[in-house]
């Protein structure tokens, strides 16, 4: 039976570093898109926008890239949060162990959660941004 708890929390925990990479690498793409797509926006912007509805829709475009940007960035930052505080459990297991306590504790050193909400916000932003995005083109094409 101990056999096959180990070898399942063996499996559970290659999923989450996986599926951690993918997100890792996703997020990134979406980080060097975003900044990239700022850059030609900006460089390519006439000095002065021709309705307040082009104003409007290129500002919220910009600003919504820079808070996905920021909070993309942000929230890569989880991995390095998530590795501190394993590091933090097995520390705390080998001075237990050290003391002569020898009990079983399991330690699941997860995300904290403040990066679940950074991923949301920064998803939320560039879907936005795309949004507004769309719109500025269409005000621009009247």
């Amino acid at each position: 039976m101990e056999d096959y708890i180990k070898i399942n929390f063996e499996k559970r925990n290659d999923l989450i570093d996986k599926r951690g990479e993918a997100f890792e690498s996703w997020m990134k793409g979406i980080v060097t898109v975003a900044t990239g797509l700022i850059a030609v926006l900006i460089s390519l912007k006439s000095k002065v926008s021709q309705t307040h509805e082009q104003h409007v829709a290129f500002s919220a475009t910009l600003i919504l890239l820079g808070n996905g940007i920021l909070f993309g960035t942000a929230c890569l930052h989880r991995t390095i949060a998530s590795l501190d505080r394993h590091r933090k459990a097995v520390e705390g297991q080998i001075n237990e162990q050290l003391m002569g306590r020898t009990s079983m504790n399991i330690s699941f050193a997860g995300y904290p959660n403040i990066y679940k909400i950074f991923s949301v916000i920064a998803v939320l932003s560039f879907l936005l941004a795309l949004i507004a995005l769309v719109g500025y083109a269409i005000y621009v094409d009247k």
